[in-house]
């Protein structure tokens, strides 16, 4: 029984990918001194919209939005600057049918206290098409949603003039922005009115809303609403807090929420945290019933942590994004952080990104391949104080990679018996959410073990191919095999030559070995023959017409045996 060892002379696909630029990658973009990115949305041209705030070291606040392409680059930036001494800050966006309504607050810079909701209409460029200033005076929206009539609800908070304390504000605009109604809040069962909205969802079935509200203050309370569509509440639940008690040093406990979604089965979604004395704060996703009266489960994601953005996917199954402190308890400096969710709310996976200083994702958006891109606010590898707009873009694993397929092969050939050694990258198929792979081996037969072997009917030459697949990106490496054991070990006859390596205009090829009738045969980095003829002792050959890169060649005798093989490289 003799095995030998088969050359690899097919380069892998992934060849050209070296050369272009990756297509995830962790970056940061400025045009200013500090920045935030506070939404991201995807267009159809294969670009997205980031959306939020910035300013130069000592200028105001004022609200942006970027166009950049996929790979993260600039297209253009569109400043929403305010006359001066007002500034603005646009934290939280929908996209709508002439383009994007971002929300927040508009304030003049001498008078902190003085404040007022702030609604910037944006074309899908991110062009400027019209401001509004919308409800009551010393206001914020801190979250927004489309009202079934086609208006907005805002949700945030309000302050009277005379006071600091924030209180539960709702706002209702009509589709051009005219206010329809307004209200400040006091939450039932806890008894005043300090606190604030954090999430709106508008119900179609029935113009109801379903919020999440933030009342009292140190400790928190997390508050669940259902309003009716003239902003009266119809229900709510309270999550409370643990009054402190300084004499027995009793610890407490605050409650607070970032964000809340439906679920696909009606119930909701929320992502939670809660610091008690003494401990970190943690961050909780949290399942309550459609009437928010049960609690299906409270899982754990992080000791550390916020959770600021939940998407649910087809199979029911969450994707998270948010802030967790991964140097902890030396130092609590927040990393950027996206993670996989069971339905049930356990962690599949988790991936911590950024540097050693606060580093922040606000939000992500799908993309159209199946991974994510994330956006928010970068201060790592910065001069101090600065912070730039946060860009990650990943797969469907949170990984920043593409999958690189390759293998080996050594022929049993008395039993006409391949053994394949997969020796890919980046594909991780015993992971959750990992790759697989795809054999063809060239006779029919297929297989998708990780390193198979096969047994060949009968002596040939075969192509076999290596797919590995990892979310929506392919990679193939293909490589021929040959049963024959016969004219392998001439692989390093002498007597030919092929030169310049690296070749500009022309090939020189020689043979002067004992094959007089070997053919040279050039094939490109997909296998694909370019070129062939039988050389003289010394042949010259034009390739003017073959683009730069690398190439392979081989000797060939008439019984189709390899007798020597090498690259060549084509560089103009």
């Amino acid at each position: 029984m003799k095995k030998v060892p088969i050359l690899l002379f097919f380069l892998t696909a992934n060849f050209l990918f070296l050369c272009a630029q990756p297509k995830y990658y962790e970056k940061s973009i400025r045009w200013q001194y500090l920045h935030n990115g506070w939404n991201i949305f995807e267009e159809s041209n294969n670009t997205y919209l980031i959306t939020g705030s910035n300013r130069d070291t000592f200028s105001q606040w004022n609200a942006y939005s970027c166009l950049i392409n996929s790979q993260g680059e600039i297209d253009s930036v569109f400043q929403h600057n305010l006359p001066t001494g007002f500034g603005s800050t646009c934290n939280n966006g929908i996209k709508v049918e002439y383009g994007y309504v971002l929300s927040g607050v508009v304030n003049h810079n001498e008078n902190p206290i003085s404040a007022q909701c702030y609604v910037v209409q944006i074309a899908p460029d991110g062009s400027l098409i019209d401001t509004v200033w919308v409800g009551m005076q010393y206001s914020q929206s801190n979250c927004i949603t489309r009202t079934p009539d086609g208006g907005y609800l805002l949700g945030g908070y309000s302050r009277q003039p005379t006071e600091f304390s924030r209180r539960p504000y709702l706002v209702r605009l009509n589709a051009d922005m005219e206010v329809v109604w307004d209200s400040t809040y006091i939450i039932p069962t806890v008894g005043f009115g300090l606190g604030y909205f954090t999430e709106l969802i508008a119900d179609t079935t029935n113009n109801s809303y379903y919020a999440l509200s933030i009342a009292s203050y140190q400790p928190y309370d997390l508050v669940w609403l259902h309003l009716d569509d003239t902003g009266t509440i119809l229900d709510h639940r309270v999550f409370p807090s643990t009054p402190y008690d300084w004499p027995t040093n009793t610890a407490s406990i605050s409650i607070w929420g970032e964000a809340m979604i439906r679920a696909k089965d009606g119930d909701f979604v929320l992502s939670i945290s809660e610091i008690q004395l003494d401990d970190p704060i943690g961050c909780y996703l949290l399942k309550l019933s459609p009437d928010g009266d049960t609690v299906r489960w409270k899982k754990k994601i992080d000791t550390i942590g916020y959770i600021s953005k939940i998407h649910q996917l087809a199979d029911s199954s969450f994707i998270l994004g948010g802030s967790v402190s991964a140097l902890q308890p030396d130092d609590i400096s927040l990393q950027g952080a996206v993670a996989h969710v069971s339905k049930d709310g356990d962690v599949l996976w988790k991936r911590i990104y950024g540097g050693t200083e606060n580093d922040y994702i606000y939000d992500f958006t799908p993309t159209s391949d199946g991974g994510y891109f994330c956006t928010g606010r970068i201060e790592s590898n910065l001069p101090n104080g600065g912070a730039n707009v946060y860009l990650l873009k990943t797969n469907c694993m949170g990984l920043l990679t593409e999958p690189q397929a390759a293998f080996s092969a050594t022929m049993d050939t008395a039993a006409l018996t391949a053994s394949f050694q997969n020796l890919s990258e980046f594909v991780y198929p015993d992971s959750i959410d990992g790759g697989h792979f795809i054999w063809d081996f060239g006779d029919g037969a297929v297989s998708s073990e990780i390193s198979p072997t096969h047994t060949y009917a009968q002596g040939g030459n075969y192509t076999v191919t290596l797919t590995a697949l990892v979310c929506s990106d392919t990679s193939v490496f293909v490589q021929e095999v040959s049963t024959w054991a016969v004219g392998l070990p001439q692989m390093g006859m002498e007597g030919f030559a092929v030169y310049p390596n690296p070749a500009q205009d022309h090939l020189v090829v020689e043979n002067h070995s004992l094959e007089k009738s070997a053919t040279f045969v050039l094939y490109d980095v997909l296998g694909r023959q370019v070129l062939s003829f039988t050389p003289n002792n010394q042949s010259v050959v034009p390739i003017e017409h073959l683009p730069s890169g690398v190439y392979l060649y081989q000797f060939i005798n008439p019984q189709k045996n390899v007798l020597q093989q090498g690259k060549v490289s084509v560089f103009r």
